[in-house]
């Protein structure tokens, strides 16, 4: 790294405890070597040392970072520029990659012994073939990096009960409303289903469109679905494994979803909605609500400044209004890294309430990580979606395979733009064609 640090500095105690590691994972530490003991080693030191002077053991090494956000680029290399100055002799040297080519590019370099120490991790249907490599770490005993999380923000990385990856940003899926139309027919945000038909029912009667879809594409109207199923179903890796008929919050969302239908709560002509006209005419006052996720404040913002809305978890068949985690971006080590304690120690900075104040309010992404401020008041609005009374979940579809995601999304954009005869053989019909994926 060649760019110099621009400010982030950490305390010499979090420092000493960043570089820590996972028991069994790492080197082989001495007793004095403990978390709790380095950091009151450090604490003791610090009124005579700067934290960045007093880090590393002055070894030259190189650790390499591969991943594709090339608009994060120059948060990534303050961040990277800031560690490299807490330990003396280390190099962290970046790669971006083009999303397109990640996963192939990836994959070629596992294959041939020549992977990066740390990377970004996609949470999308190719996440099973990193693991499926085997070069994944698991950071089931890193306790210090897994402490920056609650227990529920660590599911998109997590498969069969490991956790191979860790999250660093995410955008929640959100149901927006506008607050004058609201406040007109003093309507409330609902937090059941039974709520949320009411609040239809109201605006519709009252001439007000409640609920407008991007149907135009197949993608955009996973974003209400998701919600619902969320909040519906016990066990959302039945969208990895294909068996929907198994969880019975499926069938329950798609009843949900034609009742909205066939009331008329769903706008006509959905079908023929892009993003970006969907986000006009709701910026515009033309309906009352819309879904999507929070990287759409902006948009909606940049078209009508003045508009007053807010957001809100879409409510489920358990009465629950969970957030939906929508992960951007994990970060994963390699497992047969010659650099682990380094690996240990970057992860553990990148995902920290210090580094990630810096990244997220640089980049304008949120986190599932605890404790993060946030300067936005738009964001901060969207970061309360993540702290539900009733939970947090990941995104049901993160846990398909590439071509199931498809299938999910040509299926929620069904769900919107017809009425669905039998929900319990339209779920067959989608586990059918789920498992089929599986077979290919």
């Amino acid at each position: 790294m060649k760019k110099k640090s621009m400010g982030l500095i950490l305390s010499i105690a979090m420092t000493a405890a960043l570089l820590t590691g996972c028991g069994g994972q790492a080197a082989s530490e001495s007793e004095d070597s403990t978390p709790a003991a380095q950091a009151e080693e450090a604490a003791s030191e610090s009124e005579e040392e700067p934290a960045a002077e007093s880090q590393g053991t002055g070894e030259e090494r190189t650790l390499r970072f591969y991943h594709w956000r090339t608009e994060d680029k120059d948060a990534f290399e303050t961040l990277a520029a800031n560690y490299e100055e807490m330990n003396p002799g280390l190099s962290i040297e970046i790669e971006i990659v083009p999303s397109a080519d990640y996963i192939n590019t990836w994959l070629v370099r596992a294959n041939g012994g020549e992977l990066d120490d740390v990377f970004a991790v996609q949470p999308d249907g190719t996440f099973g073939q990193l693991i499926a490599s085997g070069q994944l770490m698991t950071f089931n005993d890193c306790e210090e990096i897994l402490s920056h999380y609650e227990e529920d923000a660590l599911g998109a990385g997590t498969r069969d009960g490991n956790i191979y990856a860790v999250t660093q940003t995410t955008n929640p899926l959100a149901v927006y409303y506008n607050k004058d139309i609201f406040a007109q027919y003093d309507l409330q945000v609902p937090t059941t289903e039974e709520e949320f038909l009411a609040v239809c029912k109201t605006l519709k009667d009252n001439g007000v469109v409640p609920l407008a879809e991007g149907a135009g594409v197949n993608w955009i109207p996973e974003f209400l679905i998701e919600g619902m199923l969320a909040n519906s179903c016990d066990d959302i890796t039945v969208f990895g494994s294909g068996k929907l008929t198994e969880e019975k919050g499926v069938e329950e969302t798609v009843a949900f979803a034609k009742e909205l239908f066939d009331s008329g709560y769903i706008m006509e002509g959905s079908s023929g909605i892009q993003e970006e006209s969907m986000l006009t005419g709701f910026a515009c006052g033309n309906y009352a609500m819309i879904a999507t996720g929070t990287w759409s404040m902006s948009t909606i913002r940049s078209i009508n400044e003045d508009i007053d809305f807010g957001v809100f978890n879409m409510p489920g068949s358990k009465g629950t209004t969970k957030g939906v985690s929508n992960t951007g971006l994990m970060l994963g080590i390699n497992k047969d890294t010659e650099l682990m304690d380094d690996a240990l120690g970057f992860v553990s900075y990148l995902t920290s309430k210090e580094a990630l104040d810096y990244f997220c309010n640089a980049t304008g992404q949120l986190t599932v990580a605890k404790d993060v401020t946030i300067e936005s008041e738009d964001l901060k609005m969207a970061q309360e979606l993540l702290t539900s009374p009733d939970g947090l979940v990941a995104a049901p579809f993160h846990q398909a395979n590439n071509e199931g995601l498809t299938v999910c999304w040509n299926k929620t954009q069904q769900m919107v733009i017809e009425s669905i005869d039998d929900p319990a053989e339209f779920v067959k019909q989608w586990e059918a064609e789920l498992l089929k994926t599986l077979e290919e």
